[in-house]
Formats: C-alpha cells, sequence, structure tokens
C-alpha cells in the first residue's frame, strides 16, 4: 500500500457576519431603547470593541481569540444591557420625583391655606 502524507486541511468555516457585529446587534435589541440612543450606543461600544481587539492584537493573541476576550471584557450581554437601561432612564426619575414632591407639597399649602381661610 502506497501511503502518502496529506496536510490537515483546515475546516471550511461558513461564511459568518463579523462577531463583534452580532454581538452588537443582539446587545441593541435587549436594551429597547429609542433607535436614535441604541444606535448612539452601538457607535460607541463597537468603537470600544474594536480598539480593544486591535491592542490585544498588537500583544499577539490572535483576532478570534481577541475578539472573544474583548466581549467577555465586557460582561454578560443581557446584565450589560439592563446597566444601560437604568443609566439611561435614570434621569427621567431624576427629574420625576422632584417634580411629584413639589406638586404634593404645593397641594398641601393650597389645602392649609384653604382650610386657615374658612
Amino acid at each position: 500500500m502506497n501511503r502518502t502524507k496529506r496536510e490537515p486541511v483546515a475546516p471550511i468555516r461558513p461564511s459568518a457576519r463579523d462577531p463583534i457585529a452580532q454581538w452588537l446587534d443582539v446587545f441593541t435589541r435587549l436594551l429597547g431603547l429609542p433607535d436614535v440612543e441604541r444606535q448612539r450606543i452601538r457607535d460607541e461600544l463597537e468603537d470600544h470593541l474594536r480598539n480593544r481587539v486591535d491592542d490585544l492584537m498588537i500583544l499577539g493573541m490572535p483576532e478570534v481569540e481577541a475578539v472573544t476576550k474583548a466581549v467577555a471584557e465586557l460582561g454578560e450581554t443581557a446584565d450589560l444591557a439592563k446597566r444601560f437601561k437604568a443609566a439611561h432612564h435614570s434621569p427621567n426619575r431624576r427629574f420625576l420625583m422632584p417634580t411629584v414632591l413639589t406638586a404634593v407639597a404645593g397641594m398641601a399649602l393650597a389645602i392649609s391655606v384653604f382650610n386657615l381661610g374658612s
């Protein structure tokens, strides 16, 4: 039998989209924010992730590992989305509470003035 040594063949991978874009797609869907806000956050995170991947590759890490590490450093997708949602809604809550307290205090003052005048 004549056996010839064959070079190992690299596995054929299906063409996939950019893994960073895929992660950002999932993340922005979880945000539940208006499109303009989602796009702003997406652009900011994409810039951060790509810069981090570049940094890791400069240090000698292969691209696939660098992408995986950069995404992992951000944390769990759903948890990160919750934190972004909370940060987005916090200003509204900070504005709402003083407004409600002022309205309640005003109503209490008006009622007490009305009762004194009677």
